[in-house]
């Protein structure tokens, strides 16, 4: 055989071959369900069936206190705070000035608007809608957690933002008649408003309802969120995470990188991406944006949360639940989300895996004034008054598993120390009960 002959064949062949592997890519269909063209899950695949957020639905204040002549009043229902705030959203704040402050402004009349953690100045433009954004310059790295909003000669409002260390304060008008008639129908007692007192003694003034607080228990059934959604929404190629369970019950989904372990109860999640901190500063309005968006992604939002806490130098943020317009604390690592941000990437993730069912009335509850509680915390606490740093009324959440699966939010007065919250309960002995996330 000549040599042409046998280079025929090889292109034959070749020719052959060729037409193989083309035919095979063509009819390849992948056995990976999860993972679609480009590494994507797809949407229901990930789909926790919450809400889609906002910075300006997610940050909210948990207090406005009407101040007229040092005697203060607040509202009875927290929801009737949470649509004025709302409207407050909407109207329009113009004529920026920035200057500096002594403290808060001295009117005899004054609304103070309180926000859970210490905010960016930059952030102001996402929550309220201000004239001319784009021509502002807001101050670099001052932090506000107050607003003050007073009542001008000229019959408009006045906003005050003012940094957290007294300093400075940022100013904007509302010239708006009928929004300035609304806050003063407030003030003058045409709305229902209850009393409040003050605790100076702290760093900050804490205002609680001076009378005691009856409201509703609750009860509700709970839908587990199959974990496995949660494992497509967080791991790089779902398909590879190796699933364990471990003697307590507890499941735990590994690749090579990450680990994301769902509790025994499977109402509750940790899932860690350890990553070296390569000492880039990523600003934290940015952190946030990608927080909510990750979020939204999957519409992890199951129940009504806002931020509680945001902590630039940890690069984290943590978000509390609520349930009618009140905080939801518990035990179990079940009424908040955190995150911990590292290098522009999530690191670190806590949550509820659970969404509330047929929720319904129990018992109505009455709760101790603020004024009882003042007095059992001044006669009986080993804590100062000057270490408390809030007060606040919230629901206790708690669960069980048999017979049913069943969620009570109890009505429980909570204070704040060391960054903590604690349970208050005048019957005991001890004023702490085991602290709380």
């Amino acid at each position: 055989m000549n040599l042409e002959v046998v280079k025929s064949y090889a292109l034959v062949i070749l020719v052959c071959i060729s037409f193989m592997l083309t035919f095979s890519l063509w009819s390849y269909q992948s056995t990976n369900k999860l993972v679609e063209e480009g590494g994507y899950v797809s949407q229901e695949d990930m789909d926790l069936d919450g809400t889609v957020e906002t910075k300006k639905s997610l940050i909210q204040p948990y207090m406005l206190i009407f101040d007229e002549y040092n005697h203060y009043s607040g509202f009875e229902d927290p929801t009737d705070r949470q649509a004025l705030y709302k409207d407050m959203q909407e109207w329009v704040l113009y004529n920026i000035r920035i200057n500096e402050a002594n403290g808060k402004p001295d009117d005899d009349k004054k609304i103070e608007m309180i926000f859970p953690d210490a905010l960016p100045m930059k952030l102001i433009p996402s929550l309220f809608t201000i004239n001319n954004t784009e021509e502002i310059r807001l101050p670099e790295n001052v932090l506000f957690e107050r607003v003050y909003i007073t009542f001008t000669s000229n019959n408009s409002l006045t906003f005050t933002f003012l940094s957290t260390d007294g300093q400075t304060q940022v100013q904007f008008d509302v010239n708006n008649t009928q929004k300035r008639d609304l806050l003063q129908s407030y003030m003058n007692g045409e709305e229902e408003l209850i009393a409040y007192e003050v605790i100076e003694e702290s760093e900050h003034a804490i205002y609680i309802p001076s009378d005691s607080i009856t409201f509703m228990k609750y009860s509700s059934n709970y839908a587990e969120i199959d974990p496995n959604k949660m494992r497509n929404a967080l791991f790089q190629e779902p398909s590879r995470a190796i699933i364990n369970q471990s003697e307590e019950n507890e499941l735990w989904f590994q690749d090579s990188q990450r680990t994301m372990q769902v509790y025994s109860n499977r109402i509750g999640m940790e899932f860690v991406n350890p990553l070296e901190y390569l000492g880039n500063q990523i600003d934290i309005l940015d952190l946030l944006d990608k927080s909510i968006t990750r979020t939204n992604s999957y519409k992890g939002w199951t129940q009504e949360f806002h931020l509680e806490n945001l902590d630039s130098s940890l690069s984290s943020f943590r978000y509390r639940m609520f349930y009618n317009g009140y905080p939801v604390f518990s035990n179990d690592n079940l009424a908040m989300i955190e995150e911990l941000w590292i290098n522009n990437e999530l690191s670190e993730l806590k949550r509820p895996l659970f969404n509330i069912t047929n929720i319904r009335e129990d018992v109505e509850v009455e709760l101790p004034s603020g004024s009882e509680i003042i007095s059992y915390l001044e006669d009986y606490s080993a804590i100062e008054l000057s270490e408390i740093q809030d007060i606040q009324v919230g629901y206790r959440l708690s669960y069980q598993e048999t017979p049913i699966k069943k969620l009570s939010f109890t009505p429980t007065w909570y204070m704040k120390v060391n960054d903590n919250w604690e349970p208050i309960s005048i019957d005991d002995e001890l004023l702490f009960s085991k602290g709380v996330s």
